[in-house]
This record gives structure tokens, C-alpha cells and sequence, in this order.
């Protein structure tokens, strides 16, 4: 919720804090509520999982996890 006439503004706030996000993370989160949108939830947890491995070798989850142990911002790879 936000005050009346600040909508915009917040929503481009969380659209430019999403987009620092791994692209394929998004990617992948967006399919997985997309297949997974009005299934049962062991079903879409199953379909969360599977896609969800595809991001799982890449740089930027190497990437993340080293940023987070050393305290720094993330450089993730722009797709």
C-alpha cells in the first residue's frame, strides 16, 4: 500500500530492484508461477523444482552466494 498518487513511483522502485536480480532466476520464478498457477501445490512445487534447476550451474548463483559470504553487491551476468 501506498499514499494515493505514489504508485508509479514504487512500482518503478520494485521494477529497478527486480531487474538487479539474475535475469534467469526471474526467468525461471516467472515460469514456474506461470505453470504452476492453479494446480495443486505439491504440483507446483514440482514444477517450481524443475525449473528451477536450470539456474543451479550458472555463474550467477556462484556469483550470489560469493557476494553474500564476502558482504559485497552482486556483478550478476546481464542476459
Amino acid at each position: 500500500m501506498v499514499p494515493r498518487g505514489q504508485a508509479l513511483g514504487r512500482c518503478l522502485e520494485l521494477a529497478g530492484q527486480i531487474c538487479a536480480y539474475p535475469q534467469g532466476a526471474i526467468r525461471t520464478d516467472k515460469e514456474a508461477a506461470l505453470r504452476g498457477f492453479g494446480r495443486p501445490l505439491e504440483e507446483g512445487l514440482r514444477i517450481e523444482c524443475e525449473v528451477g534447476q536450470t539456474v543451479l550451474d550458472g555463474h550467477d548463483i556462484v556469483e550470489g552466494a560469493a557476494a553474500f559470504a564476502e558482504r559485497r553487491a552482486p556483478k550478476f551476468e546481464q542476459d
